[in-house]
């Protein structure tokens, strides 16, 4: 898949809160365009605190900016919507900029992400 709609475990609870869980990096992992169901700030959070390329260029990720959860979740559906409505133009992005995506799943593979990940696991199981 080109995109990965990700659902993080928080939405609507207070903006200051944000919960970058193993769901958040698997778009950059898996070489996938990111839209993010997810708290206000999300998705700016991810490119200040690990560098990830969000693609703002063709994905309108204001939707990051609201507040208001319901309003939030609706331009977020209002956006797939838009891109369901392009798909030959992000296939064509896609194929044009795949050095890009390589570029996240390094600085995945270099942030140590996925062993935070596995411990914050296994001690969450232990509990």
């Amino acid at each position: 898949s080109y995109f990965n709609v990700v659902t993080e475990s928080v939405f609507n609870i207070p903006s200051s809160v944000i919960h970058h869980s193993e769901k958040s990096f698997r778009p950059f992992y898996y070489y996938q365009f990111p839209i993010f169901v997810a708290s206000f700030n999300h998705v700016q959070l991810l490119k200040e605190e690990y560098g990830f390329d969000t693609f703002d260029d063709v994905i309108d990720h204001s939707y990051d900016f609201d507040t208001n959860p319901k309003t939030r979740l609706e331009k977020v559906v209002s956006e797939i919507n838009r891109i369901n409505s392009n798909k030959e133009f992000f296939i064509d992005f896609y194929k044009k900029n795949k050095h890009r995506f390589y570029k996240n799943r390094e600085i995945y593979e270099k942030s140590g992400i996925d062993s935070k990940i596995r411990d914050f696991n296994f001690f969450w199981n232990l509990l």
